[in-house]
């Protein structure tokens, strides 16, 4: 006997429009950063200030000239990686439309989601420091040096501070990406899924029911 399919949810309560929300911003995000990757895939020398005067415009200027290194010596998986970010922001762009509109797969597509989300973040946070961050310290010593001269040696720790740096902001970034999948997959694979697509007796959140 087959087992019934889950019904398509009647209502759409707060926490279910507020995650999908959160996931469109995602999928835009991602499928803006794929897109401007490959667009800018011919770039060989960034555009920087000759002369810089803070710790946020030498970070700046030590990622830019990271990102030149980066797509010399590994062009190809740049693009693939450019490439990866907009079939995800594809795939969650058709989860949110299948959420929005009561679809009954959309418990099982955000599920599907939440689990790509993980191994997204993972791939990019390996990425980020295997591939980017060799690359931020091969070009950090030239930008301190040339801030230390501009302020007289007034910058001495920018050198540590890019190197903290290099190694926070992927696994920070890989850290909040699992923390909002894991949120899908606790909202969709929990109670509050289950109730609301019928797999579950109860009444959904928001339902007069």
């Amino acid at each position: 006997m087959l087992a019934a399919r889950p019904r398509a949810p009647q209502t759409r309560p707060t926490w279910l429009v507020l995650v999908a929300a959160v996931m469109l911003m995602s999928a835009i995000r991602l499928g803006l950063s794929g897109l401007y990757t490959l667009r800018g895939e011919d770039v060989s020398a960034p555009e920087v200030p000759a002369l810089v005067v803070s710790v946020e415009d030498a970070a700046a200027k030590t990622v830019a000239l990271a990102m030149a290194r980066v797509w010399q010596g590994y062009g190809g998986l740049v693009r693939g990686h450019a490439v990866l970010q907009l079939l995800v922001a594809l795939f969650i762009f058709y989860v949110v439309a299948a959420v929005f509109s009561l679809d009954p797969r959309g418990r099982r597509l955000a599920l599907s989601a939440g689990w790509t989300g993980v191994l997204y973040h993972l791939g990019n946070a390996v990425f980020g420091l295997l591939v980017l961050r060799p690359e931020i310290m091969a070009v950090a010593p030239g930008v301190v040096a040339q801030v230390t001269a501009g302020e007289g040696g007034g910058l001495d720790v920018l050198l540590p501070t890019l190197a903290a740096l290099s190694w926070a902001l992927p696994v920070v970034t890989a850290a909040f990406g699992i923390l909002f999948s894991g949120l899908v997959l606790a909202f969709f694979g929990g109670r509050r899924g289950r109730v609301l697509y019928g797999l579950e007796p109860g009444a959904p959140e928001g339902s007069s029911a």
